[in-house]
């Protein structure tokens, strides 16, 4: 089952905190975000082979970037909060890599979009 993603905060309309939380993810692991501009986002997904997972994403390549990464807990639970100045509501696509407690990556999330 794919770890699943959300997103909440008073910065997803206006300037303020917004969390990216993963449920499902490895155990005592982490998560490397990954950030993409949402124009170019494709719903339906393309799959990259990154060799030690397959990547399933609609972000576009090219467009990806890391921007944070987080632990996860013992039921493989972890969040990034991040500040919204006011400009970026309605611009991003947010996705997880998963990691082991190992520091390999073994999956992806779900999408959110900011």
């Amino acid at each position: 089952r794919r770890p699943v993603a959300s997103i909440s905060g008073p910065g997803l309309t206006c300037p303020g905190d917004v969390t990216v939380l993963v449920e499902g993810g490895a155990p005592n692991g982490s998560l490397v975000m990954l950030l993409s501009p949402d124009r170019l986002y494709n719903p339906v997904e393309s799959t990259f082979d990154l060799g030690t997972f397959l990547f399933h994403t609609g972000m576009a390549p090219g467009t990806i970037h890391i921007v944070a990464e987080v632990p996860t807990d013992y039921s493989g639970r972890g969040s990034w909060t991040y500040q919204n100045r006011g400009s970026m509501q309605g611009t991003g696509v947010i996705q997880a890599w998963i990691k082991n407690s190992g520091g390999v990556r073994i999956g992806s999330s779900t999408t959110v979009f900011n």
